[in-house]
């Protein structure tokens, strides 16, 4: 039977049928595994995993053997076998089943979306894929009958359910290989079946990929060729044209014969899916679509020919043609890739050096490495070794797999991240090789291509192909040769490769494997010096396992003393691994040592002796060593000239003989550990509650008595006997009110509504989650007046629909019992669906916090946790399970505290919660507040007797299944009390002072409670203070202290707190001082080894006073700082990182801030008797620049803060509200000029003359602390450039070499000579923009940017008034200089001079005798003046496109010129034509009046003598009249686009560019208040054509943002999202367009359209069509070129009747289809399509001639009215919709 077009709750209900018939599945397939042998356990648990290794169990290799034999079938081995796993695979299957596995060499080789076209004639060559294809046939089992009934849908009705429901099935509901095997078996049922899903339209069967798959891997030729008609009738469905295409190649070879050649007879290559499909079956482009073009049909010939004909194919490898060579090889492939490889071997011997490099790019390119070449690569490196440009394309064929090799000899089933070392294994000879003779000589060909090789690599550019590069890398070489020598297991050979560790890349992978798989258990003593130099290696990970490993080895003396060496090295993680390594030395060894170290003359020696003796006097077991090492400081004493502050700090810790600091388990002196809290409960105030809780929950356990005592069954019992009426009166019908709101959202569902983002939308789309005001709140409201009624009934069915989530089965059945109580048993039945459950909890979310007093929540709090507690024992499930990985028995957990209908009131026990938001953001002398401080009082005790049930543990360990935690919903977790509310309760009297300090050291880890104390004393220290800090902090960070505070105070901080407010800051304060201070003296004085608080360094955000400034600048004595941006980040994917002496004291230094006391005289006072430098000081004013002016006023250095401010604003950072102030005393530059790289040369000129050359150069050194990375480069650039330190020759060479941005930029602060230097100057900044354009459109628009704040920079310091103004006197000043070129002159027997043409061109005239003649002659082509004159005229010609250029960007931004400008470019004989060529308008009438004497919109051509007014008269403007070059949207709203267009096309005016008739795109008014624009979204476009379009248009393209344009005077980002489609399995896929946004280029912030100025929106709306067609060239009226809603709307109504359709109804902006399979919806102006309720479908574009624009025969020629029609009439057939990627995107 056909299936019915489902509601959107019939939907819901086949799903949850589906799911529920495949949970009962899943449950029946465990037991069935479970009944069978282990043997058969571990072969099905293979089966299961993504990359199990089936051939390796028991019945792989039994399977390997039987087919090892000749002649031998897969299906003579599973008939046997399947006996031993009776039911796994139906017995109605197992003939399709033999069938399918015994095909299996007619197809295709591989499976995987990367595959390429080759076929394998022997059946060991497919060993997973046979358990794959049998575990396949065990999931069609599911259905239990024959694909005939299947397909016609007679199906009980759960299969039915599962079979129609894709979110359950995977969207695979029918496999392939079940499709083939029936077809080869002669089912015509089927083969009828399928041939109506082709072509018939009442088939209720969907075409998919697998039935595609399936006829192309059947004999059926009959399907073959239907499918082929189906290719060409495709049509406008090119998601189905690219679905048959690109699995053609997955059968059969007669089946893609077949469906080749109706690609080849019908020139299909004019389609884009097919052009990447020929892309990807031949691998001739592997990955860069941009070259997709090298695919022509001339290839499409030579691969029918070759396939046909053998004699053609053995004849084009003997060929030179490496198109020839490669495609014949290709057809050998695609019969039988054993085949093409003796082929290759064969002729490699004999043949040339070209067609070996063909045949190794063959190898590559086709993946064949993944099957078996290494046999080839082997005999072309024994004989072939001399030519590095083969071996550089053949060496990826060789040792293929020696990545994975090398990981399984090393690690314990080859896992190197947190795997288990194995013993010592050797490669095995026969692996590679077939004797150990051959291995050698190999080898020694390795070698001897290593030794030819001078660098990292190789690069062979082009290789074969133009577009090909092939590189010969050092690295994979030396991996070669290691796997050679283990294989030789010759100890020299391993030793001489295990030297060249150091050469392997460190961007490689594997270098550490590569050392663990030579030398981790060394064989001699340099192995050991090399295993022990490793510990020191440039790569991290190698250095950890070389260090792991030393720790545990013997050590000989020399590999000691190369460890004390290592302590030269300032890099904390190896000084720590050799310390630690050193430490275990006896004692007399280890006195020698620290010995050696005190009296080295390296400060980093004798530091790394002080930790040593730092740690032994902190060992009790070590006491005595202690004794005897300390005396060595008297030898250091003596010895050292010069004990560095840094050192006396360590040496006097050593030598304090002072009580040790108490320990954690004495408080560290702080606190009674032993302190404890009992929490009390107000028993009067519960039983307030319990009168209010019964009031809403009557029938819950608690509120009948029953709590504990099976109260649901109870429940149950009663409605048994109550005649199908409530029992209750307060009690609502929930399901009639939810029934009632899903058919009020369904009578809505095409209501329109403006979303959050401007966006028109229908109310049936989901929109989950909505943060702002929910859409028509006056219908909800309205609902809730009729059937919701009270505020009981609106939390009894919000709590009711909370049970609509994602939990797991076993969990909410655990929670049944507690919400039997806290509610009633009703809450525990099963779910009903409904269509629009999603929109329900939202709408109901909403109502519930309107209605629901918060008093109430807090109330039903109080009771929910009450009992709780009373079950605080269960709280927990724990649950055993099996971790997958590691296959051990684990318990997992989830707290009852996590489900989500449990905590809708349960939540409210943490004080200050709220739903959105929180209650604590009241004033603080609000009555608000005043509650809150009651409540706290009541809630605190429940809430921590709650969170100590659980350990404090929440969220943290909510909740494990042993496969790493699952999704829980984070706003229904119950919050543990912070630090800060421990604060609020010590303060109101609820506990101790000790029970505060010891849940801040306890209760969470010390970072966490030290972050929040630093939270708070920042907010109440700062909030009157502007802070600037290093680097710029997020904006939302400053909001995270104030919660902080808001927790502790229960309200927000008054001007004057009061005195409970104060005691809570003094508290914080006091807790603050006493762990900091805990901190700080231990990091103070540490050494290399991290301490005990080393861990919780980074918690401690903020310090002060210039006590402790100096002191952590004496610690760190001449270590630099720690400049990275993100080393404060010690954990990474939950691993602790250590954490350095350098990481920790920098970190404390970028938090010090001075005091409010301090001062210059304070700071001095404190750096007395240190040996802090003025050098010093500057860097740590740099790094924590709130010391700037004090460390300035302590050098009392004149300028000194300028000058840091000078270094910070010509730098590219973000800066700080305080930064921001600072640099505007000092500069008018606003800081987004500063950043782009603007130079302000006064301010510059005055702080180098204040501070002189000393200073400023202490200054300039000082400036890379200032931020991350080189960003400090740029301002040291500018100096440079600005006091004349550069030599001008090599600084322009230097630039041309590096492309150096920041040197570019300099070039217009270089000192200017005379006018000559500047055009110089200017005109290489011209070269090098030209010269950009061979990069990528990223780099071309940065390199663009750079040109134009050179060219601004050289403006201010030659006095311009702007770069406008230097690029015309630049350019007049190039044609001036070229005036005489236009002058006949005299070169041999010839006259040349250049003369100007119509439209700009230049022409080179030569004259002989008064005859012109075509060119010049060829023996004066070199003579001085002709070279001259031809350059000259190539200057003229880049001057007139950099004109045409600037004249168009100056359109679109409006830039103004004067009118004596203008006649000042005409005067330039190149530009002219150009310039009087453009329509200028008058800025403002420009005084212009016509014979009324009212001013008027001015547009005309400028002549020599003014200016001709077009539709009126000549006038004679003033010299300072101000013109812009006219736009056609001002033409278009002043009414006279027409009339010019007319002007210009009657009077034949040639434009540069095109303007009069330039596409003019209007805003529509359904845009205005919108966001985003989707007026494109879902055209694919190519990336290649863009880049053409947008070349020229400064688009850049970035991986996260999109194609951005940035428009810098108006600051406005323009950006275009595009992603690849999800839904394509293409190895080469175009991105698809998503939509356009504006945004803030200052804020980040969104814009509507409606703030986008006019002439900006039109031309982005312009590129972007571009992007994705071919632009009109004046075939489409312009000022009709965007087709409004509206009328589109009317044109859709009109042309449905023409189709005789009457499925199709409207709404003001959406066309609403009732279709076959669904229904759905059409944005008439954006076009995109919903399903009814449902998700967006997405759609691919027909790209006829890959044009990127669909043109239809409709009344309407605009590309975007074409494209909504068509998806109209597309969907409204959607019967005959055969497109796979669009029918699984329809939810039946």
């Amino acid at each position: 039977m056909a299936e019915d077009k489902k509601t959107k709750q019939e939907l819901e209900v086949q799903a949850k049928i589906a799911n529920d018939f495949k949970l009962a599945r899943n449950e029946a397939d465990l037991a069935l595994k479970a009944s069978y042998s282990a043997e058969i356990q571990a072969l099905l648990a293979e089966c299961s995993k993504y990359n199990g290794v089936t051939q390796l169990t028991e019945v792989g290799k039994r399977l390997d053997k039987h087919l090892a034999k000749s002649g031998s079938l897969p299906s003579e081995f599973f008939r046997k076998e399947l006996k031993q796993m009776p039911g796994w695979i139906p017995e109605h299957l197992v003939e399709d089943f033999c069938c399918t596995i015994d095909s299996i060499t007619k197809w295709q080789a591989s499976e995987s979306y990367y595959r390429r076209t080759v076929r394998i004639k022997h059946y060991r060559a497919f060993m997973g894929r046979y358990f794959h294809i049998m575990n396949t046939y065990h999931d069609m089992g599911i259905y239990g009958t024959d694909l005939v009934l299947v397909y016609t849908e007679q199906l009980p009705q759960d299969v039915l359910c599962y079979y129609r429901d894709q979110s359950t099935n995977g969207r695979q509901a029918v496999s392939e290989y079940w499709i083939q095997a029936e077809l080869d078996r002669g089912n015509e049922k089927l083969e009828a079946i399928i041939m109506d899903i082709l072509f018939g339209e009442s088939a209720q069967t969907k075409l998919s990929v697998e039935i595609i798959r399936g006829i192309c891997m059947s004999g059926n030729t009959r399907l073959h060729e239907a499918l082929g008609k189906l290719l060409l009738a495709a049509r406008l469905q090119e998601g189905l044209r690219q679905a048959i295409c690109e699995n053609m190649d997955y059968g059969t070879a007669e089946a893609f014969q077949t469906l080749f050649r109706v690609v080849k007879d019908n020139d299909m290559l004019r389609y884009a899916s097919v052009l990447r499909a020929v892309a990807t079956w031949t691998g001739l482009i592997a990955n860069e679509e941009s070259k997709i073009d090298r695919i022509q049909e001339k290839q499409l010939y030579i691969i029918d020919t070759y396939l046909q004909d053998e004699n053609a194919r053995a004849q084009a490898l003997r060929s030179e043609d490496a198109m020839e060579i490669y495609l014949a090889l290709w057809c050998y492939g695609f019969y039988d890739v054993d085949d093409a490889c003796e082929r290759m071997g064969e002729i490699a011997l004999s043949g040339t050096r070209h067609q070996r490099m063909v045949f190794g790019m063959y190898m590559e390119a086709m993946h064949l490495g993944r099957v078996y070449v290494h046999g080839i690569a082997k005999e072309f490196v024994k004989q072939f070794s001399d030519e590095l440009d083969t071996m550089a394309v053949i060496m990826p064929c060789l040792m293929p797999d020696l990545q994975s090799y090398i990981l399984n000899l090393v690690y314990e089933k080859g896992r190197r991240y947190n795997g288990t070392l194995q013993k010592m294994n050797y490669a095995d000879v026969g692996k590679y090789f077939d004797n150990r003779e051959e291995c050698l000589a190999v080898y020694d060909r390795l070698m001897g291509i290593l030794r030819q090789i001078s660098g990292k690599r190789l690069e062979i550019n082009p290789c074969v192909f133009p577009w090909n590069v092939a590189y010969l890398d050092r690295s994979d070489l030396i991996f070669r040769l290691a796997v050679c020598a283990s294989a030789l297991r010759d100890e020299d050979k391993i030793t001489e490769i295990a030297e060249m560790l150091g050469d392997i890349d460190v961007s490689r992978y594997g270098r550490d494997s590569l050392m663990l798989f030579l030398i981790r258990e060394p064989a001699n003593a340099r192995q050991r010096e090399i295993l022990v130099d490793a510990v020191a290696d440039k790569e991290t990970y190698t250095r950890q396992e070389a260090a792991k490993l030393v720790k545990k080895m013997k050590l000989a003396p020399e590999n000691y003393m190369q460890l004390e060496n290592m302590l030269k090295y300032k890099k904390s993680d190896i000084r720590e691994t050799v310390l630690s390594i050193l430490y275990q030395m006896d004692e007399e060894k280890l006195d020698g040592l620290i010995g050696r170290l005190l009296t080295d003359a390296k400060e980093e020696k004798r530091t790394a002796g002080l930790d040593l003796l730092l740690q032994l006097k902190k060992d009790e077991k070590r006491q005595q060593t202690f004794a005897k090492c300390v005396a060595q400081i008297d030898y250091m004493a003596q010895s050292v000239a010069n004990i560095s502050t840094k050192e006396q700090i360590l040496i006097r810790e050593i030598r304090n003989t002072h009580a040790e600091q108490a320990d954690a388990e004495e408080g560290y002196g702080l606190y009674d550990v032993n302190a404890a809290y009992d929490p009390v409960f107000d028993s009067a105030y519960l039983e307030v509650c319990k009168d209010v809780y019964r009031r809403y929950f009557p029938e819950s356990g608690i509120a009948t008595g029953n709590a504990g005592k099976n109260a649901g069954v109870l429940a149950k019992l009663r409605a048994k006997f109550t005649s199908g009426k409530n029992s209750e009166p307060d009690t609502v019908d929930i399901h009639h009110v939810l029934r009632e709101l899903d058919a009020l959202f369904d009578a809505h569902k095409n209501d329109e509504y403006e979303s959050e983002n401007g966006e028109v939308r229908m109310l049936g789309e989901r929109f989950g989650y909505w943060s702002g005001d929910i859409p028509f709140p006056e219908l909800w409201e309205d609902f809730y007046r009729k059937e919701i009624q009270t505020p009981e009934a609106c939390l009894q069915i919000y709590i009711y629909v909370n049970g609509y989530n994602s939990d797991k089965a076993y969990f909410k059945q655990y929670c049944k019992s507690f919400v039997d109580d806290l509610y009633g048993s009703r809450y525990n039945e099963e779910l009903p669906t409904y269509g629009y459950m999603s929109q329900m909890q939202t709408i109901l979310r909403e109502l519930y916090n309107k209605h629901v007093p918060e008093s109430d929540r807090r109330k039903l709090a109080v009771v929910a946790a009450d009992y709780l507690l009373s079950r605080k024992d269960a709280l927990v499930q724990e649950k055993k399970t099996v971790n997958p990985a590691s296959k051990k028995e684990i318990i997992c957990y989830r707290s009852v505290l996590t489900q989500e209908q449990i905590m809708v009131i349960t939540a409210y026990t943490a004080p200050g919660y709220a739903e959105y938001g929180s209650a604590n953001d009241v004033e603080a002398d609000s009555a608000q507040a005043a509650e809150n401080d009651t409540e706290f009082l009541r809630l605190f005790p429940y809430n921590y007797a709650l969170a100590k049930c659980l350990n404090f543990k929440i969220p943290d360990e909510v909740a494990n299944d042993g496969n790493g935690y699952y999704w829980v919903n984070v706003g229904k977790i119950m919050r543990v009390p912070e630090l800060s509310t421990y604060i609020a309760a010590y303060t109101r009297g609820l506990i101790s002072r000790d029970y505060l300090y010891k849940m801040a050291f306890e209760c969470n880890r010390m970072d966490v409670s030290l972050k929040c104390l630093s939270d708070i004393v920042r907010y109440m220290t700062e909030r009157d203070r502007q802070v600037q800090t290093r680097g710029c902090e997020w904006s939302w960070t400053a909001g995270t202290r104030l919660v902080q505070v808001q927790k502790m105070l229960l309200h927000n901080p008054a001007k004057e707190l009061s005195e409970t407010d104060q005691v809570s800051v003094d508290t914080a304060k006091e807790l603050y001082q006493a762990m900091a201070g805990l901190v700080m003296e231990t990091e103070l004085t540490r050494g290399d080894t991290e301490t005990a608080f080393s861990q919780y360094v980074y918690g401690l955000t903020r310090i002060y006073g210039a006590a402790y400034f100096v002191r952590i600048l004496s610690a760190l004595g001449k270590e630099t700082l720690e400049r990275s941006t993100y080393f404060n980040s010690s954990y990474s994917s939950s691993v602790r990182r250590s954490v350095s002496k350098k990481n920790s004291l920098s970190h404390l230094l970028q938090a010090c801030l001075p005091d409010v006391n301090d001062s210059a005289q304070t700071l001095g006072a404190h750096l007395k008797g240190t040996d802090i430098s003025e050098a010093r000081l500057v860097e740590a004013a740099m790094y924590s620049p709130e010391w700037i002016d004090i460390v300035g006023d302590y050098l009392g250095w004149d300028g000194f803060t300028a000058g840091c401010y000078y270094f910070m604003a010509h730098m590219n950072e973000s800066f700080d509200n305080k930064r921001t102030a600072m640099i505007a005393r000092y500069t008018p530059l606003s800081v987004e000029e500063l950043n782009d790289g603007a130079f302000d040369r006064a301010w510059f000129t005055e702080v180098y003359e204040k501070l002189g050359e000393k200073h400023f150069t202490l200054i300039y050194k000082a400036a890379k602390y200032i931020s991350d990375g080189a960003k400090h480069a740029r301002a040291r650039k500018y100096a440079d450039a600005a006091l004349g330190k550069y030599n001008e020759t090599e600084l322009l060479g230097e630039i041309e070499a590096k492309r150096n941005k920041d040197l570019l930029m300099a070039v217009g602060i270089l000192p200017i000579a005379d006018e000559t230097q500047i055009k110089e100057r200017y005109m290489f900044l011209q070269k090098f923009k030209k010269e950009s354009k061979q990069f990528g459109a990223q780099r071309r628009a940065s390199e663009a940017a750079a040109v134009q704040i050179a060219l601004q920079n050289m403006a201010i310091n030659a006095g311009y008034q702007d770069v406008t103004r230097l690029i015309l006197r630049m350019e007049s000043l190039v044609a001036q200089g070229m005036a005489d070129y236009f002058k006949p002159h005299e070169v041999g027997e010839v006259s040349v001079w250049l003369e100007m043409e119509d439209g700009g061109k230049c022409a080179l005239l030569v004259e002989k005798n008064g005859k012109q003649l075509k060119s010049v002659p060829a023996k004066l082509k070199k003579d001085e003046y002709i070279v001259a004159i031809t350059e000259a005229k190539k200057q003229m010609a880049e001057q007139a496109s950099r004109t045409r250029a600037m004249l168009e960007d100056a359109m679109e931004s409006q830039e103004t010129y004067t009118y004596a400008e203008i006649q000042g470019m005409l005067e330039n004989p190149v530009i002219h034509d150009l310039v009087a060529a453009l329509v200028f308008r008058v800025m403002d009438g420009g005084g212009v009046s016509d014979h009324t004497q009212e001013e008027q919109v001015v547009f005309g051509f400028v002549t020599a003598k003014g200016m001709d007014v077009i539709g009126s008269h000549h006038i004679e403007p003033s010299g300072d009249t101000l013109l812009t070059v006219a736009h056609p949207f001002q033409m278009y709203t002043q009414g006279m686009w027409h009339t010019i267009q007319k002007y210009v096309f009657d009077n034949q005016i040639i434009q540069p560019f095109k303007q009069v008739f330039r596409e003019l795109y209007v805003k529509t008014e359904e845009e205005l208040n919108m966001e985003r624009s989707l007026r494109y979204a879902g055209n694919q476009i190519q990336p290649k054509k863009t880049v053409a379009c947008l070349r020229t248009r400064h688009w850049v393209a970035d991986i996260e943002e999109g194609l951005q344009k940035v428009y810098y005077k108006e600051n406005i980002v323009a950006r275009i999202y595009a992603l690849a489609d999800w839904f394509s399995p293409a190895d080469i896929e175009s991105p698809t367009l998503e939509w356009v946004v504006f945004t803030d280029r200052k804020t980040g912030k969104d814009l509507k359209i409606r703030e986008i100025p006019d002439i900006i929106f039109s031309e982005v709306m312009r590129d972007v069509d571009l992007a994705v067609s071919v632009a009109h060239a004046g075939g489409v009226d312009p000022e009709t070129s965007h087709s409004t809603v509206e009328m589109r709307k009317a044109i859709a109504e009109f042309t449905m009747p023409l189709f005789k359709l009457t499925n199709v109804t409207f709404t003001k902006n959406h066309a609403v289809i009732q279709g076959a399979r669904a229904n759905y919806t059409v944005h008439l102006g954006s076009g995109v399509v919903h399903q009814e309720a449902g998700p967006m479908i997405n759609v691919l574009p027909v790209h006829s001639q890959r044009r990127g624009r669909i043109f239809l025969p409709f009344v309407d020629d605009d590309p975007k009215t074409s494209e909504v029609l068509t998806k109209i009439l597309f969907f409204a057939e959607d019967k005959k919709i055969k497109d796979p990627f669009i029918l699984e995107q329809i939810r039946q």
